[in-house]
Order: C-alpha cells, then sequence, then structure tokens
C-alpha cells in the first residue's frame, strides 16, 4: 500500500537539479556582500540524465490536469488525501451575536454564514482595535514609577543563608561609626567575631588613639617627635608581624608533626600486618610438614608390621 498524502517536486527543486553547479571563492566563502560572492555559478560536465529525456519543467500541465479532474467530479477521498477539506474553524453563535450587540455589524441580515471569511475578518480587525485602545488608555493611567518592597528568601529548612545588611550613607562631616569599620568582616568570614578578632578590634582602636595623639604636621618643631613615634610604631607592627607569622610557623609545624606520626603509625600497623602473614604461613607450612613426617612415619611403621 502507498501513502496517498505525498509532496511532489517543484519548480525550484527543478531548476536545482539542472547544470548549474555551485562553486564556492575560497577568498569570500563567509561574505554577505553582493560584490564579494560567496559562490559561483558553473557549468557541470557530469550530466547523469540521458538527452532523450525531456527536462521541461512539466509542473503546470499537472496542475491543470489536477484541475480538470477536479471539475469532472473525481472521487474524493475522504480519510486520504482530502481529509482537510471537510473540516472547518469554529465560530461560535456569541461572537457573531457580539458583532451585532457591540459593533452594529449586520443588525437586518441574521443569516449571515458562520464560516464566511469576511465575519472573521471583520470581527477580529475590531476586537484588535478595541484591545489596542483600551489598552493605550490602561497604559496612560498606568504609573511610570513604582516601590517594591522585598523580603529575604529561606530555605526549606527555614535557616537564613546571610544575614541581611542594610545600606547606610556617611554624612559629610560627621565622624563613621566605629561598627561601620567591621563592614568586611562576613558571615563565616570573621563572624561570629571569635578571639581572633576581638585582638583584632583592640589593635584598631589603640591605632586610632595613637594616630589622634601625633603631632600635627604643620608643626615643625614637633617634626623630630612625631618622626620618632612613627618608627617605634614601626618597630612594633614589625615585631607583631614576626609573632604572627611565628605562630603561624608553629601551628603548621604541629600539624606536619602530627601528619608524619600518624604516617609511621600507620607504617607500623601495615608492618606489623605483613609479619603476622608471613608468621601465619609460615606456621601453616610447620604444621603440613608435622603433618606428612607424621604420615610417613605410619606409613612405614604399618608396612614394617606387615613384613
Amino acid at each position: 500500500a502507498t501513502d496517498p498524502v505525498y509532496t511532489v517536486s517543484s519548480e525550484v527543486d527543478h531548476a536545482r537539479s539542472s547544470l548549474k553547479r555551485r562553486v564556492p571563492e575560497f577568498g569570500s566563502m563567509f561574505s554577505n556582500l553582493h560584490h564579494h560572492p560567496r559562490y559561483t555559478f558553473q557549468l557541470d560536465s557530469a550530466d547523469p540524465v540521458p538527452t532523450f529525456i525531456d527536462r521541461r519543467w512539466r509542473g503546470h500541465t499537472e496542475q491543470r490536469r489536477e484541475a480538470l479532474q477536479q471539475l469532472a467530479g473525481e472521487d474524493c477521498h475522504v480519510t486520504g488525501a482530502d481529509r482537510w477539506k471537510y473540516f472547518k474553524r469554529n465560530f461560535p453563535q456569541m461572537f457573531f451575536s457580539l458583532c451585532q450587540s457591540k459593533f452594529n455589524i449586520f443588525p437586518s441580515i441574521p443569516a449571515v454564514p458562520l464560516c464566511c471569511p469576511m465575519v472573521y475578518c471583520l470581527f477580529f480587525h475590531l476586537l484588535r482595535g478595541e484591545f489596542e485602545s483600551t489598552g493605550l488608555k490602561k497604559a496612560e493611567r498606568q504609573p511610570t514609577h513604582c516601590t517594591v518592597g522585598v523580603q529575604t528568601d529561606y530555605r526549606e529548612s527555614e535557616s537564613q543563608t546571610d544575614p541581611y545588611s542594610p545600606e547606610y550613607v556617611v554624612r559629610p562631616g560627621t565622624t563613621p561609626s566605629e561598627l561601620l569599620r567591621l563592614a568586611a568582616l562576613t558571615w563565616g568570614r570573621g563572624l561570629p567575631a571569635g578571639l581572633a578578632e576581638v585582638e583584632m578590634i583592640q589593635r584598631a582602636r589603640a591605632r586610632r588613639v595613637w594616630e589622634a595623639s601625633l603631632p600635627p604636621l604643620d608643626d615643625i618643631s614637633q617634626l623630630d617627635k612625631r618622626r620618632r613615634m612613627m618608627e617605634g610604631m614601626e618597630v612594633e607592627v614589625w615585631e607583631f608581624r614576626e609573632g604572627e607569622i611565628k605562630k603561624l610557623q608553629e601551628a603548621r609545624l604541629a600539624v606536619l608533626k602530627d601528619l608524619v606520626k600518624q604516617r609511621d603509625e600507620t607504617q607500623k600497623e601495615i608492618t606489623s600486618e605483613r609479619l603476622n602473614q608471613i608468621h601465619s604461613k609460615h606456621l601453616k607450612e610447620k604444621e603440613a610438614k608435622l603433618n606428612k613426617i607424621h604420615k610417613d612415619y605410619l606409613r612405614c611403621k604399618t608396612s614394617s608390621n606387615v613384613q
């Protein structure tokens, strides 16, 4: 059985199958300019179609023949290729009533066919104009700006992700709050504060007190004092940094000692297990040899008794 619904080739396909062949140009292969084409047409010498076959397009002749067959009353295939002829778009009666009541279309012609294309076009055209006019009115009434509140999100376990930090503005001429100096600390990276963070806050306070006690730069008589104070503070800072580096080195050394100790213990366990396996193997070999010697002795004793 063959499929009654099929598609035949068109005039474009017939032109594509002619002797012309597209040859791409390497220099302008990806060009879209008219004076730099991507390809050129050339005649293809290899023609697979024999010379006695007519190359003229026969599509119009076949279309004329199909039209004559339809006018002649050819049998329609309702479940086959002609199935599309037995369907139409639904146009409910309420749409027609809406046209008569709202837009006053066909007030004296109640028998207008519902499947008429004119009714479709006119109805949707008027509805589109109505919707556009109402949309413009709503757009004119709607304000251009609106204020929207935002609430923090929660996970399924009802635990908040990160604490909310509101924006702040420091007024000119005022001293910033001490709390703003801790803005670099975030949840999981300094918060909640521990002993190290408390010591850092105390050092920052002492540094601000020391900066406030420095002599002013415009006082030439106290420049030496300012330089000595800054040199002393620099020495203290370097000593503190060296102490921190020493603490880090000691902590790393302790971690390294623990790792070496764990490695030695693991190696001892592996060595002890291997020695136990070797000992068990030798014991099994010893038992096997003793059993063999005992069996040989019994065999020899039995043979001597028989003789």
